[in-house]
């Protein structure tokens, strides 16, 4: 048998469940704080991927440089972007790129810009300087700003990059440049690698135009091939080289004299370095001598892996004849790297979001597009045939009762009355029907004009922490009525245990005085036999009590009439009256039980009938009604006895409380019954009428 706690080991284990609920608490706090940090880095770092995946469609220069200007503001949340684009050599005149500033600003911020010392700084490095942490005077208009040095695009090309507040507006933005300098160095080294991919690729594209044309303007091209930057490979039609410019050499490592006669695949492409998919589509290419332009793995004399993004023209002679290819050649191993570093980023944020299963949906306004991450469909429930469908979805699995707050708070990110929201709300699974608790974000994402141009959120499943802190509160509820009836069952008990035991005592010394006495004495021991029966009363109660509290429950196959018939034939000797007791079954006599707890319940119903039959009529009755249905078992106990008060009949399943002056016992008996019921998982119906009699009805459903 387990050994029942005492009050100050029970009270220890509150105050430590108490503790425990505490640092719960503050875990959570600190995991909240890590999700919104995390939901701020991945918006920015999403920002700069959307810039790379719009850049690369453009080819125009202007409206690359526009682009720019643009992404400054919305990434950085500033009020003037600027780009100043300028020529070293004087080929072309300086231009400025500037968005969100009036055009009567241009001109003075222009000047305040190129007085800065940081554009003094001569270095092809990107340098990032920013008014908050650098010792740089403020000029007139300007009140902050992240400028980077003069960035060397080619031999001629400089640019500079502005992210600008100026002062008038200055109040009304969220200064955090500080914050911001890592990632505008990483925004500047990305504008650098696509200018410079722009810029060639026109270059290249002109060279081949021109070298196509004739071989008359290959020789008159050949000056430029031979300095250009890219590298040059001029080939037979069986794609053996005849000629290879210098920065082919510089290169590869390979010179003129090393490679004419050979094919380059021969000596660049090595397994299992060499990319399959490249190497595949230019053989197949170049075998039905059409133009070709890949990116593929090389490797150079040195052993050194490079990226080359190569660029294949076949040249055909007036006759239609195949005569030459004529390749271009660019290492971009520093754009692939940086490319690389970008989706191992991004890689990294996806993995912290699925290590968090948080999941991520983001919705375009204009055009009504959708799309989830692979976390929400699953949490969904969606099928591949169901994500047209999955905002339909989405909202009609939100709790009835939460569908129009959640809709309204949303509604206001939407709307462009709130930039973020953060809100909880429950979801029914779709399929499943499981009830699940979210913790949900909405953001949204505006142009230079304030307009709504994109919603974000973020959606996480917070009913296991839900459910622990409900049971928490469960569990501390339930202490605090253990304690509560814990001080009441002992004082009660140490009651009813020495009342009889303080009248045993007292008869005793009154059978010391009259043992001559034959009647008194049988007298005495009367009385003490009574008291003794009460005593045994009590401590089998509190066996009963403590044993329905400690152990789990243990189905057996009963005969219900025949438990019944003996417990009223153990019964028979409270009573000098004949008591009419019947019993009436529906349905089988069998049936799986826990047989110490119904017989527990049954004894203390079946008993009180007995015990507070009415004494002033000749036929008192006891009447045993079995319904046994596929539901469960319902037994109904009537009988003709005195019968309990109104007032009283909602206070008899109380501890320790009596509902009859006639009672001898100690008042936890109908107590026993409620809690054995209950942990049976049935329930318990008292109909009374004082004078006329009481019905109990018992339910139990099936428990196997």
């Amino acid at each position: 048998m387990e050994v029942e706690l005492g009050y100050d080991e029970l009270f220890a284990k509150y105050a430590e469940l108490q503790l425990r609920v505490t640092r719960f608490s503050s875990t959570e706090q600190e995991l909240i704080n890590a999700r919104d940090r995390l939901d701020q880095e991945l918006l920015l770092y999403k920002k700069l991927s959307d810039f790379n995946t719009e850049a690369l469609k453009t080819s125009s220069k202007v409206e690359f440089l526009q682009k720019v200007v643009e992404t400054i503001i919305d990434i950085f949340e500033t009020e003037i972007g600027i780009i100043h684009y300028t020529s070293k050599s004087g080929l072309f005149e300086d231009k400025f790129f500037i968005e969100g500033a009036r055009k009567s600003e241009h001109q003075h911020l222009l000047e305040d810009l190129c007085a800065l010392p940081a554009l003094e700084n001569e270095s092809k490095e990107v340098t990032i300087y920013s008014f908050i942490s650098e010792n740089i005077q403020a000029s007139s208009l300007i009140d902050s700003c992240l400028v980077s040095s003069k960035i060397e695009i080619n031999e001629d090309v400089q640019i500079v990059l502005a992210a600008i507040i100026t002062k008038s507006r200055a109040p009304i933005y969220n200064n955090s440049y500080d914050r911001h300098k890592t990632i505008f160095s990483v925004f500047a080294q990305q504008v650098i690698a696509l200018l410079s991919n722009i810029l060639i690729l026109k270059e290249n594209k002109e060279q081949m135009i021109k070298i196509a044309e004739s071989e008359i303007e290959l020789k008159k091209l050949s000056f430029i091939a031979t300095k250009a930057k890219s590298g040059v490979i001029i080939s037979d039609n069986h794609g053996r080289i005849e000629w290879v410019n210098d920065s082919f050499q510089t290169t590869t490592g390979y010179s003129l004299e090393e490679v004419i006669g050979r094919k380059p695949k021969d000596f660049l492409q090595y397994e299992p370095i060499t990319n399959k998919e490249a190497r595949e589509q230019l053989s197949s290419s170049l075998g039905r001598k059409e133009n070709v332009e890949v990116t593929i793995l090389n490797v150079a004399k040195n052993g050194k892996a490079y990226y080359n993004h190569l660029e294949i023209t076949p040249i055909f002679d007036e006759n239609g004849n195949h005569t030459n290819f004529i390749a271009l050649q660019k290492d971009i191993t520093a754009e692939e790297t940086y490319k690389n570093e970008l989706l191992k980023i991004n890689s990294r944020f996806e993995l912290i979001t699925a290590s968090s299963q948080i999941g991520i949906w983001e919705w375009n306004p204009a055009t009504g597009e959708s799309i989830y991450n692979d976390i929400l469909i699953d949490l969904l429930q969606l099928s591949k045939d169901e994500l047209s469908r999955a905002y339909e979805i989405f909202k009609s699995a939100i709790h009835p009762l939460d569908l129009e707050q959640a809709i309204r708070e949303s509604d206001l990110v939407v709307s462009g009355k709130q930039e973020v929201i953060n809100h909880e709300y429950r979801l029914i699974l779709p399929k499943t029907k499981e009830l699940r608790y979210i913790q949900a974000m909405v953001v949204s994402e505006r142009d230079q004009f304030g307009n709504v141009i994109r919603i974000m959120g973020s959606v996480k499943d917070v009913t296991q922490s839900w459910l622990f802190e409900e049971k928490l509160i469960e569990k501390n509820t339930e202490l605090q009525k253990i304690n509560g009836e814990l001080d009441q069952f002992v004082y009660s008990v140490s009651h009813d245990l020495r009342s009889p035991l303080l009248s045993i005592k007292g008869l005793l010394s009154l059978l010391d005085i009259t043992l001559k006495n034959e009647a008194l004495v049988k007298q005495y021991l009367g009385l003490i036999g009574t008291s003794v029966n009460r005593l045994d009363e009590t401590i089998i109660e509190i066996l009963d009590y403590s044993k329905n509290s400690r152990t789990d429950l243990v189905l057996d196959e009963l005969n219900l009439h025949a438990l019944i018939s003996e417990i009223y034939e153990d019964l028979l000797h409270v009573s000098e009256i004949k008591i009419d007791f019947r019993i009436d079954f529906e349905g089988s006599h069998i049936i799986f039980l826990d047989k110490f707890r119904i017989s527990t319940v049954l004894k203390n119903f079946i008993s009180n009938a007995i015990k507070y039959r009415k004494t002033t009529i000749p036929n008192p009755s006891v009447y045993v009604h079995v319904k046994n249905s596929d539901e469960g078992v319902e037994i109904t106990i009537t009988d003709n006895g005195e019968g309990i008060s109104k007032e009283n009949q909602e206070k008899v399943f109380d501890m320790f409380f009596r509902a009859s002056s006639s009672s001898f016992g100690t008042g936890i008996g109908l107590y026993i019954c409620k809690e054995i019921t209950a942990k049976m998982g049935g329930n318990i119906n008292l109909t009374s009428e004082l004078g006329v009699g009481t019905t109990i009805r018992l339910f139990l459903p099936k428990l196997n």
